[in-house]
């Protein structure tokens, strides 16, 4: 939608208030409260429940269209006792998952006063936060807004679906809303975005445990990077501490450069909105959508870093700095520093060197390394140049370590003479592969679907202790789901791999099957566990498949272990 969150933030979304005429009571001095059943008009159904504070409430869920002109709505009126600024309170359902519920509602929009309609859109924090009430319903904060002392009408409309379990429909549940007048409240007027300062805390990367992960497993495939993020502890109603802002900064461009080092083909910072999850708080913005310290430091890196193709550790550093050589893709090299206490380095090479932020630092100057890395850049040699026709052909002719293959980088200073151990990274084999588009095979995705009861316990617990696998009887079934996300049909063939161990694995329908475009087939198989299976222990259970012309689809590999 065409809207400006932040700014609807700080000016109360637009003012989004209203009452119910004849029916709005006032429980305090300045405060209103209105029944959501006492609409003047809706087109939403109004069911019964006991918990509801009025013995009923307008509960809309359909998977019908709304109407085109109108929406799903209900229109209300009210007289504010005086003008002013009030907050608005619901007990609704939220339209995310609260701790006490995954039952989650439409968005709203909202017109006051027979204005355009505004969307109610707030971070996901601020509903995550809210207070339980009864059933699905939360106590939801709607923000400030400002009314006239006179008749104020607003309607609530619906017109998207959320997702279900099991289908998209149109939710919402409205039991009751309140507003409370704010004495002394400046009229909202002013757009204020809060400023972020800096701290000292650090986080380790965790591109070691992943290709550790990879290589146990067996996956000599691209591997993606798709949740990299710092778990930080945030209390209910409150952002990062202005250290947890630092520390996510500097975290969010180690992990991205320390993993594509490792070899990801692709890394993904997790998450970019505001998001708070079970006391843990992720997110690039704050929770009025305004960039944290850590949204600029990515900026930068994406910025900088171009093509991101990483060429090797860099050289000749001194103790205690640890560098990353990447080939932007426009004619240059750009090294990343950075220590865990403060060196100088001596040389920086011929090119501009930029902060964490991306500001370019004054040319002559001393540069010293420390944990908020920096960026040197250089003219990329002829060998890894884009301009080069031998650049296009062949990979670099000199070695990932060797000086030939980075720019001129800082020396080790008479004081330590040593350099710095080299950090772990990607042997060439293994650096990110060139990017071409996905084969037929490729396609093809391969999924192993147990029964329910199968489940290994601690699933939802990523640091659970093994064993990890699928627990399995003697005798079990199990589905290869085969989906087709190509354009046309193809016949597939799938087979097991041997699992050993005691371990068999029988095909009970015919292997060849046709895939249409877009769709997914099931194939089944039964597992036998013989007397001399090893009962919780973990074994490799992997299924490969191939077309027709002998192409090999991805595998697609689980762990079982016999009760």
């Amino acid at each position: 939608m065409d809207f400006n969150r932040r700014t609807a933030m700080a000016t109360g979304l637009g003012a989004m208030l209203a009452g119910s005429g004849g029916t709005a009571r006032a429980t305090a001095p300045g405060t209103v409260t209105v029944q959501g059943e006492s609409a003047v008009r809706t087109n939403i159904p109004v069911v019964r429940d006991r918990r509801a504070t009025g013995g009923r409430y307008p509960g809309l869920r359909t998977t019908e269209k709304p109407p085109a002109r109108t929406g799903w709505y209900a229109t209300y009126t009210v007289r504010a006792p005086r003008a002013g600024v009030y907050t608005l309170t619901a007990v609704a359902t939220a339209p995310v998952e609260t701790p006490h519920t995954e039952a989650v509602a439409s968005y709203l929009l909202l017109s006051v006063n027979e204005g355009p309609f505004t969307e109610i859109a707030r971070s996901q924090p601020h509903w995550y936060e809210s207070r339980a009430v009864w059933g699905d319903l939360s106590e939801l904060d709607l923000g400030t807004v400002e009314l006239r002392n006179d008749t104020n009408t607003f309607t609530f409309r619906v017109t998207e679906p959320t997702v279900l379990e099991d289908t998209t429909a149109y939710v919402l549940a409205l039991d009751h809303f309140t507003l409370r007048h704010q004495e002394g409240h400046p009229a909202l007027r002013e757009l204020s975005v809060p400023r972020h300062r800096e701290g000292e805390p650090r986080f380790p990367g965790a591109a070691d445990e992943q290709h550790e992960l990879a290589r146990r497993h067996e996956a000599d495939i691209p591997l993606w990077m798709t949740e990299c993020g710092a778990f930080q502890k945030a209390r209910p109603g409150t952002d990062l501490t202005p250290e947890q802002e630092i520390a996510q900064a500097r975290y969010v461009v180690r992990s991205m450069v320390e993993g594509l080092a490792a070899g990801n083909d692709r890394q993904f910072w997790f998450a970019g909105p505001p998001l708070h999850d079970d006391g843990i708080y992720f997110g690039l913005l704050d929770r009025d959508f305004c960039p944290l310290p850590a949204y600029s430091a990515f900026a930068a890196l994406t910025s900088l870093l171009g093509a991101a193709r990483f060429t090797g550790p860099a050289p000749l550093l001194p103790d205690g700095v640890r560098g990353f050589v990447f080939d932007s893709g426009r004619g240059e090299l750009v090294t990343v520093v950075w220590a865990e206490r403060p060196v100088r380095l001596d040389r920086c090479g011929s090119g501009a060197v930029y902060d964490i932020m991306g500001r370019r630092l004054p040319a002559g100057q001393p540069v010293t390394a420390s944990r908020d890395p920096l960026y040197l850049t250089s003219p990329a040699p002829p060998e890894v140049s884009p301009a080069s026709p031998a650049a296009s052909a062949a990979p670099p002719a000199a070695s990932p370590t060797s000086p030939a293959a980075s720019p001129a980088l800082p020396a080790a200073s008479p004081a330590s003479p040593a350099a710095s151990p080299p950090p772990r990274v990607a042997s060439p084999g293994a650096l990110p592969r060139p990017r071409a588009r996905l084969s037929p095979a490729e396609h093809i995705v391969l999924a192993q679907r147990f029964s329910a009861r199968n489940a290994a316990p601690g699933k939802e617990d990523g640091d659970a202790p093994p064993p990890h696998g699928y627990r399995l009887g003697r005798r079990s079934r199990l589905t290869v789901d085969v989906y087709n996300f190509g354009e046309t049909a193809r016949p597939v063939t799938v087979a097991a791999r041997p699992v050993g161990g005691g371990w068999t694995v029988r095909a009970e329908q015919e292997t060849r099957i046709r895939v249409p475009a877009g769709g997914r087939v099931g194939v089944n198989f039964g597992l036998l566990a013989s007397s001399s299976v090893v009962r919780r222990t973990d074994r490799r259970l992997a299924f490969r498949a191939t077309l027709d012309d002998r192409s090999e689809v991805p595998a697609s590999v689980a762990l079982i272990r016999l009760r």
